[in-house]
């Protein structure tokens, strides 16, 4: 919205804006050939390379120029466009620049600079400025390597040093003055003599005895595209093996004085609308022999014969920066093996040179030209890349980027902390499994030398109904034996089947729970009130000897799903809460008598580690569980009884 305010007030400046408000830059004289397109861009720097609305008036008329791309004459961005020039088209075109209030900075150096060929060895001290807009700051230490130094410093030796910085306002009005007169110039024929005397930019020098070039000046803006440039001398096409066209460059090996003449070259222009257009400069060619002062060749700013660390397969772009002074036609390019880069990858078009832009200065010109990696292959990588401007060159080598040693030890150390966490995920899923594998796989002899006679005591209700009571002793008495002892060894000690007859029940009970290894407690919820523990001598012992004085382990089994443990005893709930519990999953049939069924494999989890089994517990363990104990093979039944 701002940017549209701004230029909508430029429009109106000569409306209500004096004479005196706008700073005349002074008038540019014109010359183009009458039917030819042509284009005036109206720069003015520093100010244009900040941010700024231009406007185009034929003066005296106050009504700006048309921006629509459909008519002859109509203004794009900063540029004024004829397609193509008529007789009538001259006379005095204005361009006002109004600035956005941008922030200009302005570079101070200091050189001190000293003549190698003087005997005075006092140096002399010479200070520079340069305006430029904020947003390139990073150019003052880039133009610190070429600021033109004055001729008769032959050999100089001198040192930049950044003094600082000074904001300049923006927020001015510039107005550029453009005289334009059109001839009917022709680069043959018999009205050369017409013809208006040629700009700077159509009188180039070539240097004898090297390699030069000559430049076809197409200045259009970017809605234009030249192609087809053709070049010609004294009338005749060039031809021959010395001279190369290269997009608007003519190059010429070992320049002579017989290279001196008339030169032209020729383009098709294609404007976005689709229309072409043919273009025709001439050019005035003088032959030099003199050795250019050193302070006028081109500075290579980047690369510096460094090297570029970038992926196989990347996309790449590099940019060659050059500072040049503006009378110099020096060739600027890229070259890979002595030859052009387009030219040495014209057919697969992987690497290509870009597009050539300049920012002009007081004193030189800043260069920028890059070349495109559309995808980096092997073969690139340990070739130079040389970027060329005249006698300077330049160049960059592509190397594989070293490996990251620190993405490594972090993949390497998430890795270990991936396996480590899915490890122990299995192991929690699996545990008790892995456990009574490795207890098979390798038998414990500790159990051997405990003491302990018994490998768990059984302690289990005693309750008043009869479906419950026999429930539970069907558990106890029969399917414990039989899964516990038979099928995997263990030896029970259960109150009521053990004991011998006529011993005191304390004493039976204390001194056998001490013989055992574990204590299992079978509870069951239906019970009446669950008081257990307050009315039985034995579970009273018992659980006094597990808690208290042995520390034994505890397992606990739920004959049925406990709700709420609040109702329970203290010293239930304590280990409840301790050793957790399992709860029995079975029925009370034959076919609940397998160890390798869920409800067992948890029970002999908790049990202790055997010793290494009888002869008739390896044979039941490999018995199938689908198989009824009156289905087994006599020999297993034979064990089984021993």
């Amino acid at each position: 919205m701002l940017s549209l305010l701004l230029c909508g007030a430029s429009i109106a400046l000569p409306l209500f804006v004096g004479a005196d408000s706008c700073k005349d830059t002074g008038v540019q004289n014109e010359t183009p050939a009458i039917g030819q397109p042509f284009a005036f861009n109206c720069t003015y720097p520093p100010i244009t390379s900040g941010k700024v609305c231009v406007t185009w008036y034929k003066y005296p008329s106050r009504t700006p120029i048309s921006k629509n791309i459909e008519s002859r004459i109509h203004q794009e961005e900063q540029w004024i466009l004829f397609l193509p020039l008529k007789m009538g088209d001259s006379g005095i075109y204005q361009c006002f620049i109004k600035g956005r209030n941008s922030k200009l900075m302005r570079c101070t150096w200091l050189s001190r600079i000293l003549n190698l060929f003087s005997l005075v060895t006092v140096p002399q001290s010479v200070f520079h400025d340069v305006d430029i807009f904020e947003e390139h700051k990073q150019l003052c230490d880039v133009l610190s390597l070429n600021l033109g130094l004055p001729g008769h410093f032959f050999m100089t030796r001198f040192r930049m040093r950044l003094l600082g910085w000074n904001t300049i306002d923006t927020n001015s009005c510039h107005r550029i003055n453009v005289n334009l007169t059109v001839f009917e110039k022709y680069f043959c024929g018999t009205l050369r003599d017409s013809q208006p005397s040629l700009s700077d930019e159509y009188k180039q020098i070539l240097h004898a005895g090297r390699d030069d070039s000559l430049t076809c000046h197409l200045n259009f803006p970017k809605s234009c595209f030249s192609d087809s440039i053709r070049w010609y001398k004294d009338c005749k096409e060039i031809k021959g093996e010395r001279f190369t066209s290269w997009k608007t460059k003519l190059l010429v090996n070992n320049v002579s004085t017989e290279d001196k003449g008339s030169y032209a070259c020729q383009a098709t222009l294609t404007h976005s609308t689709g229309k072409q257009y043919t273009v025709v400069n001439s050019i005035a060619v003088n032959i030099s022999e003199k050795l250019q002062y050193i302070g006028r060749i081109p500075e290579i700013v980047y690369p510096k014969n460094n090297s570029i660390e970038v992926q196989l397969g990347a996309t790449l772009i590099v940019d060659c920066n050059i500072t040049d002074t503006w009378e110099n036609t020096n060739l600027r390019c890229w070259t890979v093996n002595n030859t052009l880069v387009d030219i040495y990858y014209r057919e697969s078009k992987r690497i290509r040179e870009g597009i050539e832009t300049h920012i002009s200065f007081p004193r030189h010109n800043f260069y920028t030209m890059n070349i495109t990696f559309s995808e980096v292959k092997m073969e690139d990588y340990g070739r130079p890349f040389t970027c060329h401007a005249g006698v300077s060159a330049a160049h960059f080598i592509l190397k594989l980027p070293a490996p990251n040693l620190q993405a490594y030890v972090i993949g390497g150390l998430l890795t270990l902390a991936g396996v480590a966490l899915c490890a122990t995920c299995i192991y929690n899923i699996f545990k008790i499994d892995i456990v009574l594998w490795y207890r098979s796989a390798f038998h414990s002899a500790e159990t051997l030398k405990d003491g302990k006679l018994y490998d768990a005591y059984v302690l289990y209700p005693k309750p008043r109904r009869e479906v419950q009571s026999n429930d539970v002793e069907t558990l106890v008495l029969k399917i414990l034996p039989e899964v516990l002892e038979r099928q995997c060894g263990y030896k029970l000690f259960i109150f009521g089947r053990d004991e011998f007859p006529g011993q005191a029940v304390a004493n039976v009970i204390d001194e056998n729970i001490r013989l055992c290894r574990r204590l299992i407690i079978i509870i069951s919820p239906t019970s009446p009130s669950f008081d257990l523990l307050k009315n039985m001598s034995e579970e009273q012992i018992a659980v006094y000897n597990a808690l208290i004085q042995d520390g034994m382990k505890v397992i606990l089994i739920e004959l049925e799903k406990v709700k709420d443990y609040t109702a329970m005893p203290e010293s239930i709930q304590y280990i409840r809460q301790k050793h957790g519990s399992v709860q029995w999953s079975g029925d009370f049939t034959e076919r609940s008598q397998c160890a390798k069924t869920k409800f067992w494999k948890k029970v002999r989890y908790h049990m202790p580690p055997r010793r290494r089994p009888s002869l008739a517990v390896q044979l039941l363990k490999h018995m199938p569980c689908d198989l009824l104990p009156g289905e087994w093979p006599l020999s297993a039944r034979i064990l089984s009884n021993m």
